[in-house]
């Protein structure tokens, strides 16, 4: 499943132009006993790390909060679902716990 938008990355000062990266999804749906819940496993890779950070003032900021709720909309408009299925969303989120300022 597709997550990312078709921004387009502006370039300038050094940095390369042209379509963002495609970010996807992929899932599995695991079934126990008939009658129980599924839970379904979503790995993704978001947008972002050492060489997009550097767009983020283009728009990066909300292509980040975008696809994770694509993923969310997915899984909440999967077929034949169950109100106590469960969601699990892993992967590489490009998240680190601190930044250092330049």
């Amino acid at each position: 499943e597709k997550i990312s938008t078709n921004i387009e990355l502006v370039g300038g000062h050094g940095r390369a132009k042209g379509k963002l990266a495609i970010r996807t999804m992929v899932w599995v749906k695991l079934k126990g006993p008939p009658g129980n819940p599924c839970a379904y496993v979503m790995c993704t890779h978001l947008t972002g790390g050492r060489f997009e950070d550097q767009y983020f003032v283009q728009d990066l900021a909300l292509e980040r909060k975008h696809q994770p709720d694509a993923i969310i909309n997915f899984f909440e408009s999967r077929p034949g679902p169950v109100d106590d299925d469960v969601g699990i969303i892993v992967g590489d989120f490009n998240a680190t716990t601190s930044y250092v300022e330049k």
